[in-house]
């Protein structure tokens, strides 16, 4: 019947009444859960995948098994020591590309201004 009703019977029309598309489509939903859903779709060979939140995607079956997120210690920035990363999309021989933290802020500072130059008493003058 939403086939035949004026609001959605080209795509012009339907690009003016999206937002009420979206709410018969988000009550229609609504009616089954996420597995139901996801059972249906596959069964009927339609690409489909679920939509995790922030903490559930880390123990998504398929990144795991991709070995997708990367762990990095870093003591200093965070209470558990441990902050984890989504990892290089892509791989080269087989292998995605390692990752390490960023230098923190003046980090390389003296090493750098010694490259340009300035002494160690110039740059100690700079930093008192």
């Amino acid at each position: 019947e939403l086939a035949d009703d004026p609001r959605f019977t080209d795509y012009t029309v339907r690009a003016v009444n999206v937002a009420a598309l979206y709410a018969i489509a988000g009550g229609f939903v609504a009616m089954r859960s996420s597995a139901d859903w996801l059972a249906t779709l596959e069964r009927l060979q339609v690409p489909c995948a679920p939509v995790f939140s922030l903490a559930q995607l880390p123990h998504d079956p398929h990144l795991v098994a991709t070995g997708f997120f990367t762990t990095l210690e870093d003591p200093a920035d965070t209470p558990t020591g441990v902050l984890t990363f989504p990892g290089v999309p892509v791989q080269f021989d087989g292998e995605r590309p390692g990752m390490r933290f960023p230098p923190r802020l003046g980090e390389h500072t003296r090493e750098v201004l010694i490259e340009a130059g300035l002494s160690v008493a110039e740059i100690d003058a700079l930093t008192a």
